[in-house]
């Protein structure tokens, strides 16, 4: 159980490392790092995970906490989440890089424009 709460503890704190080093986003460049960010996040939890069985809950919960550290209010976080994935993940299976990239370019676009496209 112990193990099981360190290793925890330590993706909590990888999670808060890269979201410190995403945020804050540059006001000249928000379509490009906001694209950036995401993909890597969606990236790295689908390694975390090994994309196993509902992975994607995972992390959509990991984008969710990105968009509350970046200050995005917490009762649009659904919405945007739901509108960029599109049921685009499955369970048990890594997502196709061109999925991710397409998954970053919907909610970096709509983050920065607020139209999805």
């Amino acid at each position: 159980m112990r193990e099981a709460l360190l290793e925890w503890r330590g993706w909590l704190e990888e999670l808060a490392e890269r979201f410190d080093s995403f945020l804050p986003i540059p006001p000249d460049d928000q379509l490009a790092a906001w694209e950036r960010a995401v993909a890597q996040l969606v990236t790295v939890v689908a390694i975390r995970t090994r994309s196993e069985a509902g992975w994607h809950f995972h992390c959509e919960r990991v984008l969710s906490w990105f968009l509350e550290r970046a200050g995005i209010p917490s009762a649009q976080h659904r919405a945007l989440i739901d509108d960029a994935i599109g049921g685009r993940f499955e369970s048990g299976l890594e997502p196709e890089p061109a999925i991710t990239e397409a998954i970053a370019k919907d909610l970096a676009t709509t983050l920065t424009t607020g139209s999805n496209g």
